[in-house]
């Protein structure tokens, strides 16, 4: 299976860098990196972690955000999109895998969305208040054809917004597996 990998901030690397370490050792997985967002930002040193890390870089697919304000976020998602789209047109990969509950997914998974690509979502039904993230998260949630999540009660919040059961994988927390690794 060839699996994009798409990650735009130095948080949600840290956690999927043993799992992406995994994958690539596996026979039964081709990774494939795309790296955007906050990584290539120039005050960010996210992206030479990544280079570091001896993870080979598939593509980066660059965009800016101006500030945090509501326009200047969304025409970064439009960008995205676009520069997104350009990586599933001319790329070939059997699905995507995605972390979390930012924003920046929203492009990942509206690309998803139109070329009909299965989604797998880590870290879904969790909840988050006080911010736009849980309402991204569910965005996702309804996208993913398959969910790891990290917990039963988890698990529980994505059968109660009607997701497949069968597709539900309480796997645990990456970040408390990378812990004790």
């Amino acid at each position: 299976m060839r699996l994009a990998i798409f990650t735009t901030s130095r948080a949600e690397f840290g956690i999927l860098l043993p799992l992406i370490k995994e994958l690539n050792q596996s026979k039964k997985f081709k990774v494939l990196l795309f790296v955007g967002g906050g990584h290539l930002h120039k005050y960010s040193d996210s992206l030479n972690e990544i280079i570091k890390s001896k993870i080979n870089i598939k593509r980066k697919f660059k965009y800016k955000v101006k500030s945090d304000k509501e326009t200047d976020i969304v025409i970064a998602i439009s960008s995205a999109i676009k520069k997104i789209n350009n990586i599933f047109k001319n790329e070939i990969f059997d699905a995507v895998l995605v972390l979390g509950d930012r924003y920046e997914l929203i492009s990942i998974l509206s690309n998803c969305l139109i070329h009909k690509k299965p989604l797998i979502h880590l870290s879904g039904g969790e909840i988050t208040t006080g911010s736009i993230d849980n309402q991204v998260r569910n965005m996702v949630s309804k996208v993913a054809s398959y969910h790891f999540v990290s917990s039963e009660l988890y698990k529980k919040n994505l059968i109660r917004m009607n997701e497949k059961k069968r597709n539900i994988f309480n796997t645990g927390a990456l970040n408390v597996d990378n812990m004790f690794n």
